[in-house]
């Protein structure tokens, strides 16, 4: 006989990207729901190579719009508050893709920038974390917009 399964009843209102390394699956998740204290059913999943660095360059086209497209219907279709956007040290899209690996701060906050240009509206959050290696673990740590000199 089939197993049930139990279904939420929450509502989702903020969407996470993450990449879809096999590696960190589980690590995503654990992060998104201990440090962002969001439980099953509380947000929508896009999981694609490259996690948020996907929606930096609108030049790789499939996984952009790809990732795009999913977070537009989601957009569309619930009262989303907020969007997480996460990128990770060792990434295999970075070596693929020939991008600089030393520089994932700067596609984040460049994927920032392209989903407030594309889907502007100033009642959306849009947080940015980084994970990096740290003796068999992964810590992640918020990306910030650079706070500029004052002379």
């Amino acid at each position: 006989m089939p197993r049930a399964y139990g279904v939420s009843t929450r509502q989702a209102d903020t969407i996470v990207v993450w990449c879809s390394d096999h590696r960190l699956q589980k690590t995503f998740y654990d992060f998104v729901m201990r440090e962002l204290g969001l439980e099953n059913g509380q947000f929508f999943l896009v999981s694609v190579a490259g996690g948020g660095f996907a929606l930096s360059e609108p030049t790789l086209k499939e996984d952009f719009d790809g990732a795009k497209w999913q977070i537009e219907f989601f957009l569309h279709h619930s009262n989303i508050k907020r969007i997480v956007l996460i990128g990770h040290a060792d990434c295999t899209f970075y070596r693929v893709m020939g991008l600089q690996e030393n520089q994932p701060r700067h596609y984040l906050l460049s994927a920032k920038r392209q989903i407030e240009c594309t889907f502007p509206n100033p009642n959306i959050a849009v947080d940015l974390f980084y994970g990096e290696f740290c003796g068999g673990n992964m810590v992640f740590r918020p990306v910030h917009e650079p706070q500029l000199q004052r002379a």
